[in-house]
């Protein structure tokens, strides 16, 4: 198993519903993002980490993980629009 502090998020395959990586409009939709909302994004709803764990990846506080969240995914929903 990984640590999860060495999580090397470039190298994550990202998986869909059925079984294959993710579309190119939601790897467009990740492309609009800095990179840090790439990183907040991809350990939240890849990896599975809360607003906490992420705060100790990336040293912000959970409630700035969240907020970055919430925007990074309100700016994927209106690419994908």
């Amino acid at each position: 198993m990984q640590n999860r502090n060495t999580l090397n998020i470039d190298e994550m395959e990202i998986p869909t519903d059925s079984g294959n990586t993710v579309s190119v409009e939601l790897r467009e939709a990740l492309a609009t993002l800095s990179e840090e909302e790439k990183d907040i994004v991809l350990l939240s709803a890849v990896a599975g980490y809360s607003s906490k764990e992420i705060g100790q990846i990336t040293k912000l506080k959970p409630a700035t993980v969240r907020s970055k969240l919430s925007r990074s995914l309100a700016k994927m929903r209106e690419f994908l629009r």
